[in-house]
């Protein structure tokens, strides 16, 4: 997790703030960059500042990048000495795609309070959350009654497939591809590098038949997933959901996916469309492999 320039000794060192008393054993640091800065506690960013110190040739600075999301968050209601804040929107991004661009503008028309917080980058306050966080811990079960795979296609999106351990009707999250940009056959690739075991079922989004087909031709055991939203969605939320501390983008969407509002605040029974990948890939799973299931009849004799 380190990057060394070998001419002049420079070095990137990345690391998780799942545990912020590790950060207290790293030193001579002169420049820290903090992505989605919002997840942060105002304690984390405290020790973060910390590892700030000695005397260096350079200037000390911290680089925070966030979306807006919360107007009452601590980014926003604290002040700060020496700060440069600089907003940025998708207008600003040189390499953003047509595709980007029509699901940011798009959000207007799904949910105005998306619309200002993704699109033009202003403060917000999401509403209408759909799950609560998933709780988070760092030791999953070593064996689990089975395992099953949820897969959400995409190509400028990103491809998420999301491996779920059940273990005593528990449901254990492990974020296994979240990329943009990879073909079916680079997918196929990955899949194999994995180790799947060509029996565990993989419940796929049921619109794209041809790449289905072609997994299956390849000896995986897919299925096109119920999509049913609704009825997954109020499924879900009869269970008992972990996570990892490991599991980024899980652990990002869970806490912005949220139902649609409109401007006149009305809430539709349906989710914002927009950061949802792993969202929909564990919905697929979970929700058309034990939909039908039921509870085993027991019979009493005597």
């Amino acid at each position: 997790m380190t990057v060394e320039c070998n001419i002049q000794g420079n070095k990137i060192i990345s690391a998780g703030l799942d545990d912020r008393e590790k950060l207290k054993s790293i030193f001579g640091i002169t420049s820290i960059w903090i992505e989605e800065a919002t997840e942060l506690e105002f304690e984390d960013f405290n020790q973060i500042n910390l590892r700030l110190r000695g005397k260096t040739p350079n200037y000390k600075q911290i680089i925070l990048t966030y979306n807006p999301v919360n107007i009452n968050h601590w980014l926003n209601t604290r002040t700060f000495q020496n700060c440069t804040k600089i907003k940025t929107t998708f207008k600003d991004n040189v390499f953003i795609d047509d595709e980007y661009i029509n699901i940011l503008n798009e959000l207007k028309n799904q949910d105005e309070n998306y619309y200002r917080i993704y699109a033009l980058g202003e403060w917000g306050s999401l509403k209408n959350l759909i799950f609560k966080p998933f709780e988070l811990i760092e030791n999953y079960p070593t064996e689990f009654d089975e395992i099953i795979y949820g897969l959400d296609f995409g190509y400028n999106n990103p491809t998420a497939l999301i491996e779920i351990g059940i273990k005593d009707k528990e449901f254990f999250l492990k974020e296994l591809i979240y990329e943009s940009k990879l073909t079916n056959t680079e997918l196929i690739s990955r899949i194999k590098q994995l180790g799947i075991k060509k029996y565990s079922p993989i419940y796929c989004d049921s619109s794209e038949s041809n790449r289905i087909q072609e997994l299956s031709e390849c000896g995986f055991n897919v299925f096109k997933a119920d999509k049913n939203v609704k009825d997954g969605i109020d499924f879900l939320k009869t269970l008992r959901i972990f996570s990892n501390p490991n599991n980024i983008n899980i652990n990002n969407e869970v806490l912005t996916y949220s139902y649609k509002e409109d401007k006149n605040g009305q809430v539709f029974d349906e989710p914002v469309k927009f950061n949802d990948h792993c969202m929909d890939a564990i919905r697929y799973a979970i929700y058309t492999h034990f939909k039908k299931r039921q509870e085993p009849r027991i019979r009493i004799i005597g």
